[in-house]
């Protein structure tokens, strides 16, 4: 039996008869592993996310996949979104449940590979098209994917996951990767707004500063991110981009976020990457980093620590659970969370 804290089981209730509880909590968290442990039952109850990031740990079979999802609807009396990083070659969450499944990387498309670009289009539909039958079996909504981000020859910190050295030629090509998920119904989620084509650090282990100009980013990091209007999300990076804010990293910014709303145009859901990622350790504690996604006019963010004992999901749930009371009393006033409680999820 897990003992609960009396300020984790707070019910607070609006003139408009809205549970607390039942409040979504704008986030993406993710699970341990392909069962559901008591503490998770628990967080996934007390802070009732938006959506799940799938790991390769919550994909064993499909049997028991499909266990799985039905446990967490009943436990949040609804279907969340699901989401998965399903970029191709390495970066695939499916290794255990399609063992003898190859997935081609972006860069295996290039016109590098191929020198016709014809033939670089046919081989993304192609194997995106793969990829997202296999997400629509499963029941899985949202792909992380395309990467849109241009890295130099000299640079190999993104590697395969790039689609081409040219700009030009990652634009087309993201574009028949979201073509092929859409004609098979799977939502995409690009990254990483605006660029980290220029980081030469994984920001999973470093932060990265972007010091180009601001022409120099539309003449040539910007150019796939234009036009995306069939893509319902976006990923911000963790890099600080210098001549926009040379302050805060991306998800920090609110100068970063309008300026991707008014230079870019994206009117999808802008999502941070994991807030625990290093490229953001000396921006506080994972609290304020909630919030000051949220205040800068980021629409979700992604957790990523793991509710594994007693001890880390009473951290993770005090974490949370205030934020979402900041949010909840806020709720009235903050389009961005009526949009994503009211509009967004039940479209």
């Amino acid at each position: 039996q897990i003992e609960e804290k009396s300020s984790d089981l707070t019910f607070i209730q609006d003139s408009n008869n809205n549970d607390f509880e039942n409040y979504i909590f704008p986030g993406i968290i993710t699970l341990n592993s392909y069962y559901i442990n008591d503490y998770e039952k628990i967080l996934l109850q007390k802070v009732n996310p938006y959506g799940i990031l799938l790991t390769k740990e919550n994909l064993r079979t499909e049997e028991q996949f499909k266990y799985f999802q039905k446990e967490i609807e009943t436990i949040l009396k609804r279907k969340p979104v699901y989401f998965i990083d399903q970029e191709g070659g390495k970066v695939i969450r499916t290794n255990y449940l399609y063992v003898k499944k190859h997935y081609e990387t972006a860069f295996s498309s290039s016109l590098e590979n191929t020198n016709d670009l014809e033939k670089s289009k046919e081989k993304v539909y192609k194997n995106a098209s793969v990829i997202a039958k296999d997400l629509k079996k499963l029941g899985i909504d949202v792909n992380l994917a395309p990467v849109l981000d241009v890295q130099g020859k000299d640079n190999n910190v993104l590697g395969s996951r790039i689609f081409d050295f040219n700009p030009q030629n990652v634009k087309i090509l993201s574009n028949e990767f979201i073509r092929a998920h859409k004609d098979n119904d799977i939502e995409l989620c690009a990254k990483h707004f605006i660029g980290i084509g220029r980081c030469t650090v994984d920001t999973h282990e470093k932060k990265c500063i972007i010091n180009a100009s601001v022409d120099e980013l539309k003449k040539y990091d910007l150019i796939p991110f234009y036009n995306l209007e069939r893509v319902k999300y976006g990923m911000l990076s963790h890099a600080i981009y210098t001549s926009i804010d040379p302050d805060n990293p991306a998800p920090f910014s609110k100068k970063v976020v309008d300026f991707i709303r008014n230079e870019l145009k994206f009117k999808g859901i802008l999502i941070t990457d994991a807030l625990h990622m290093k490229a953001l350790d000396e921006h506080g504690t994972l609290q304020e980093r909630i919030l000051k996604s949220f205040n800068s006019g980021v629409d979700l963010v992604l957790i990523m620590n793991l509710a594994t004992n007693k001890h880390s999901l009473h951290t993770l749930l005090d974490t949370l659970i205030q934020v979402k009371k900041e949010l909840f009393i806020k709720n009235k006033n903050n389009n961005n969370l009526v949009v994503i409680n009211k509009n967004l999820y039940f479209n």
